[in-house]
């Protein structure tokens, strides 16, 4: 099964922290610290592009600041 380039389901940890704006550093910083979820498959980190997907629709619904570090409970509400 082929992912779309477009709507791909995992992304490497630069291509999620562009989409954060942030650093890949400080990406890397928050997932080891268990801070951000994320998928390790040998030497290579991925980030699920759900996860950036379910934590923006969970602060729009509830219209206030959310974070990230929160992410399990955040997304088990989902």
């Amino acid at each position: 099964m082929t992912e779309s380039t477009e709507n791909p389901r995992w992304l490497t940890v630069a291509n999620a922290a562009r989409e954060l704006e942030i650093s890949s550093l400080s990406l890397y910083r928050a997932i080891r610290e268990g801070e951000f979820p994320a998928m390790r498959v040998g030497r290579r980190i991925f980030v699920p592009a759900g996860a950036l997907e379910g934590l923006a629709a969970e602060a729009l619904k509830r219209g206030v600041l959310i974070d990230a570090k929160d992410w399990r409970e955040l997304l088990a509400l989902g």
